[in-house]
């Protein structure tokens, strides 16, 4: 029992064939009778919270940044094709918070485009004021 704090396992390294993640394996939707479990892209539960739309537009860098660092949300990715298209790559999500992409968005503000997402848009801008901009304060004052 792992559960009693006087009690030490041990687990034998070369016993074990691997270590699989939970999360990965946490089903995106369930339902049970009247019951329903839903969570955004980023694994927040919805229970009947308003999502904010995202129209995301990515150039070639941002693209390779947004794989890296959301590799399970690549294949809803989409190419557009044709002439002048600075930003070629497409994401749309239906997101609960902001603050996922936040930072992400923050560093590469010259390689994307935010398109036709205007509650999501202002939900961040309320998110760098109250997070981000007084925590810089704070560490430009020092």
């Amino acid at each position: 029992d792992l559960q009693a704090g006087n009690v030490l396992k041990v687990f034998k390294l070369e016993r074990m064939e691997g270590i699989e993640k939970l999360k990965e394996k946490a089903p995106k939707e369930l339902k049970l009778d009247k019951l329903e479990i839903k969570r955004d892209p980023f694994g927040y539960l919805i229970e009947g919270k308003k999502l904010f739309y995202l129209d995301l537009r990515m150039d070639l860098k941002a693209f390779v940044l947004f794989s890296l660092h959301f590799s399970k949300l690549v294949p809803k990715i989409e190419k557009l094709e044709g002439d002048g298209i600075d930003k070629p790559y497409r994401i749309v999500l239906e997101v609960l918070r902001v603050d996922p992409l936040a930072g992400w968005l923050m560093g590469l503000l010259n390689h994307i485009d935010i398109v036709d997402s205007i509650e999501f848009k202002q939900e961040l801008k309320k998110y760098i004021d109250s997070n981000v901009t007084s925590q810089l304060e704070t560490l430009l004052q020092s």
